[in-house]
């Protein structure tokens, strides 16, 4: 308990880490109204993946056993806080940041590790640039959302984004 208030409290006291030094990013699109689309077999969407959105949406809307491929285009940084330039892949945790894993998204997924989500977390999954499988199978249907592997209280001092093209192979 006290070494997470400690990591906590140094969070805070560095918080204008990210923050100065991020560029400005789009403003969220609002999504009433947005028509989803569902790919077919052969079809391909490209988007940008911002790590300071806890959702990115897709606008994409996959069916139970549908599998999709994703790509992260080359040379792709985002930084979490002070821990700049990292890909697709992530990172491993800190000393301070050790106390903080479970309560990540996918808490035995690395920080900073491109993940999706289909509908409200009805299925959660690493996607990451080489350190995982790319394809997936979905075991649900919903819309698709992209992110960062993150703390929900910490995508505040998150900054980049990610290239990603999702193409549906089955």
């Amino acid at each position: 308990m006290r070494l997470t208030l400690l990591a906590l409290g140094v969070c805070l006291l560095f918080s204008t880490g990210c923050q100065t030094a991020c560029p400005s990013e789009p403003q969220k699109k609002p999504t009433a109204g947005l028509e989803s689309q569902h790919l077919k077999i052969g079809q391909s969407v490209s988007l940008d993946v911002y790590a300071r959105a806890y959702r990115n949406d897709t606008g994409l809307v996959v069916y139970l056993g549908e599998e999709y491929h994703f790509t992260v285009a080359a040379h792709q940084r985002w930084s979490d806080w002070i821990v700049r330039d990292k890909t697709a892949d992530g990172y491993q945790s800190s000393f301070l940041q050790m106390p903080l894993e479970c309560g990540r998204r996918l808490p035995r997924v690395d920080w900073f590790v491109l993940c999706g989500e289909v509908g409200d977390r009805k299925e959660l999954f690493p996607i990451g640039e080489r350190k995982f499988p790319r394809n997936h199978r979905f075991e649900s249907q919903g819309t698709l959302f992209l992110f960062a592997n993150d703390h929900p209280l910490f995508y505040w001092n998150n900054c980049g984004k990610m290239y990603v093209t999702i193409y549906r192979e089955k």
